[in-house]
């Protein structure tokens, strides 16, 4: 059988997402490892509650996810309707593991300092550091709800399963068509299958959330700058640092970029705007290369998600010497003393 160049391009496709995702699961599994002995304690020490829930589901999830990515491009398959459950079910994983991070489930009002870190603050704090104006908020919380509801009318078609929560700009990213069409390899000894057509609509959403998102991160910085000679907790610090990164992650720079301000405080911007590539990949690449780093970029906010809301635990506890969770009120936040 002779095949044509379509074919080896294809096999070619599958075979460098092969590797990413075994190298993925391998980075994942090492970081699980380095952190297990903080994992534990965490999970030992601190009261059960939804963020802790929250956060073993953040954390766990994606084992199955990775086992699920794994069966799909390392096993034979040549049947492409069960190509086709299995991107399914790993798009579902996938974007349940994205909600749980950036779902809202506390009140505004009161929450724990360990929870700060979590995501689903993510549109509060930046709320609170504006000392809880509520113009501000009515403005961020507007611009999230009509770029979720662009997400919701652009993906009905494929029955999107996040329209039950406000949508990302991640879930609307991975979000894919549930009858889309897959195709396997022709070249025997290639594994793996890929969706063979494609609907650019979702970027659109997609692109007005990361936007959105970097609207954030910037009200973070002019707040920081306002308050570096004013405040010097630890607790706020670690609070604007996070916020930072976190948002840093859908908009990362080419190089590192360093912003020293809070007495010292450092932010390393990511050396890549991973989001911004997606949409472009599925714009203008094809085969498996369209969604490459889709599931890497579900790792990345996960593991990042995971590790910052231990390491505010890990300053609360180290603050209070004890295993239980201090309580204030989100307007205090920002004034802190340094003792904290």
């Amino acid at each position: 059988m002779e095949y044509s160049t379509d074919h080896f391009a294809a096999a070619r496709s599958l075979q460098l997402a092969t590797y990413i995702h075994i190298s993925m699961a391998t980075f994942w599994t090492y970081d699980y490892a380095c952190s297990l002995h903080e994992e534990w304690k965490f999970l030992l020490r601190s009261r059960w509650g939804k963020m802790k829930a929250l956060y073993i589901v953040t954390r766990y999830l994606p084992f199955i996810f990775l086992a699920t990515d794994l069966y799909l491009y390392c096993t034979p398959n040549e049947n492409p309707s069960k190509c086709r459950v299995l991107e399914n079910t790993e798009s579902g994983l996938g974007i349940v593991l994205v909600i749980v991070s950036e779902s809202i489930s506390r009140s505004p009002h009161l929450m724990c300092l360990s929870d700060l870190i979590h995501p689903v603050f993510f549109i509060l704090r930046t709320y609170v550091l504006w000392h809880k104006n509520i113009i501000l908020l009515t403005a961020m919380l507007s611009t999230f709800f009509v770029s979720s509801q662009s997400n919701h009318h652009t993906q009905a078609s494929g029955r999107c399963i996040s329209q039950i929560v406000l949508a990302t700009a991640f879930s609307i990213a991975f979000t894919t068509g549930v009858p889309a069409a897959y195709a396997t390899s022709g070249v025997p000894g290639i594994t793996g299958c890929y969706q063979s057509s494609t609907s650019f609509q979702y970027f659109i959403p997609f692109l007005l959330l990361s936007v959105f998102e970097l609207g954030l991160m910037v009200l973070t910085l002019i707040r920081a700058i306002q308050n570096w000679r004013i405040n010097s907790s630890r607790l706020y610090v670690a609070l604007v640092n996070h916020n930072i990164s976190y948002y840093a992650c859908s908009f990362r720079e080419l190089t590192h970029v360093r912003a020293v301000f809070l007495y010292s405080s450092t932010i390393t911007v990511f050396p890549e705007v991973l989001s911004l590539t997606n949409v472009f990949a599925s714009l203008l690449l094809q085969y498996s290369y369209q969604n490459i780093l889709y599931d890497f970029e579900f790792m990345t906010l996960a593991i990042l998600a995971t590790r910052m809301h231990l390491h505010l635990w890990q300053t609360d506890q180290r603050a209070h010497g004890s295993g239980t969770l201090m309580h204030i009120p989100m307007s205090d936040v920002p004034s802190v003393n340094s003792t904290a």
